[in-house]
């Protein structure tokens, strides 16, 4: 009997199942989803690059923060207004948790059909880390996906490796994680060379290369740099909603008890 062929990447699979005995199979349940997020956020040394429909509140907010402080770029692609102003004031919590040390280091973008300014809207659930980890799937970044719901992601760590840069730094890189990142941005970027993203980090000011320079994600002005194919400043452009201190948090958002 020959031996099979072994793929030259490493590949786990990834779960979300709600415990309580929701699945039989899982009684306990399973969060290895968030597990495995909590390490490679962890571990990332130069850029973590999110899409996300959502990135609503939830456990791993601490973890980004954290990487965001040590110097690690947040680059976050996620989707605009699509889901209204409750959706705008769950997102501005987590930048709000995210961004206070070193706000610098944390960019917000999202989607506009070129020459039309209407949003494109992100569904899209990935995490690149430092040319090195994929992973994607269904789960979003919020609690439900990465707590309590039913979700399945994929990460991907190929055994290849090249000498590439990252901020103008010599280091090794791997090519499927690379590729994918540069495919992204020459889409989102409209670029015809990869060049201009190869590499993922200025090498002076650390910003991400070929993307719009943003003052601040928190604000409420115009989309910067508009002529851009798709890419502008993301800004959480409905006003937070307000609601009176005796209101407790967990009737706002029944979610955030878990």
């Amino acid at each position: 009997m020959q031996d099979e062929e072994i793929g030259s990447h490493d590949v786990q699979v990834l779960q979300t199942l709600a415990g309580g005995s929701v699945y039989p199979f899982a009684p306990g349940g399973e969060q290895t989803i968030r597990l495995a997020y909590e390490r490679a956020i962890c571990l990332a040394e130069h850029y973590i690059y999110i899409e996300d429909q959502y990135f609503w509140p939830c456990s791993i907010d601490d973890t980004f923060r954290d990487a965001a402080a040590r110097g690690v770029k947040i680059i976050l692609v996620l989707d605009h207004k699509g889901l209204g102003p409750w959706h705008n004031w769950l997102r501005q919590k987590v930048l709000e948790r995210v961004r206070p040390i070193i706000s610098q280091n944390v960019f917000g973008y999202h989607l506009q059909r070129p020459g039309l300014g209407s949003d494109i809207y992100v569904h899209s659930k990935l995490m690149i880390i430092d040319n090195h980890y994929v992973a994607t799937g269904s789960a979003n970044h919020s609690s439900k996906s990465l707590k309590i719901g039913s979700e399945l992601q994929i990460a991907v760590v190929e055994r290849q490796t090249l000498i590439g840069s990252i901020g103008g730094v010599p280091t090794q890189v791997r090519p499927f994680a690379r590729n994918l990142r540069v495919t992204l941005w020459r889409e989102h970027l409209a670029l015809e060379s990869p060049i201009k993203v190869d590499d993922t980090l200025d090498s002076v000011t650390g910003h991400p290369n070929g993307w719009p320079i943003c003052e601040d994600v928190r604000g409420s002005g115009d989309p910067c740099d508009a002529g851009r194919r798709h890419a502008v400043c993301h800004n959480v452009t409905i006003p937070r909603w307000k609601f009176p201190n005796w209101v407790p948090n967990w009737l706002i958002n029944p979610r955030s008890r878990n």
